[in-house]
């Protein structure tokens, strides 16, 4: 097998010789990609294009904040699969991915870190 650029095998499903009913064999992250996914709210339906400015924060006491753009936004909706715990959250909406390129940064965040996404709507959050 081999991959279309430089990058990371993160996770090995299937190895050679196994039988695989379905799903991926690998978990592969390019290397020139720094790209947060993130599930957003269908009130926000055709509110959200590529381009738009975002903020993306670690949570937590210091937390830190990379800015980044709206790279692409999946025209498929689902079932949501991020679960924030609180409260007042509603758990039978459906959602939509948007994928977001971050700005240059020296930091390492481990892959599948959950942070918070913040989506400039013009001018306003």
């Amino acid at each position: 097998m081999r991959a279309s650029s430089d990058g990371q095998v993160l996770e090995v499903f299937h190895r050679e010789g196994e039988r695989a009913e379905s799903g991926p064999a690998i978990l592969f992250a390019p290397a020139d990609r720094k790209v947060v996914r993130a599930e957003v709210d269908e009130a926000f339906v055709g509110k959200v294009r590529p381009g738009q400015r975002v903020s993306v924060t670690v949570p937590g006491p210091g937390g830190v904040t990379i800015e980044g753009v709206v790279s692409m936004v999946k025209p498929v909706m689902g079932d949501k699969r991020v679960f924030t715990r609180e409260a007042h959250e509603r758990l039978d909406i459906q959602v939509f991915e948007v994928f977001v390129k971050l700005a240059e940064s020296d930091l390492e965040w481990p892959y599948g870190l959950e942070v918070d996404v913040v989506i400039e709507m013009g001018g306003s959050p």
